[in-house]
């Protein structure tokens, strides 16, 4: 059983054990605005040293970036 809860964020998948929360399409759908659909994976572990602020430089193309994140 396929149950959608939102056609672009997520998919609830149901096959004989747990429910399983998909959001491929919503990923998939961010590569290809953000022209990545053929990119290949790589594993890239997050800095834990690192420190964010909300004074650092921002994207170089900011309507881009923030569509991406649907933030805006």
């Amino acid at each position: 059983m396929t149950l959608i809860l939102s056609p672009t964020t997520h998919e609830v998948l149901h096959h004989h054990g747990p429910l399983l929360l998909s959001q491929s399409s919503y990923i998939k759908d961010i590569l290809h605005r953000s022209h990545l659909q053929d990119a290949k994976p790589l594993r890239t572990p997050a800095d834990s040293t690192a420190t964010l602020t909300r004074d650092g430089p921002s994207a170089p193309d900011a309507t881009l970036y923030r569509s991406i994140l649907l933030c805006c």
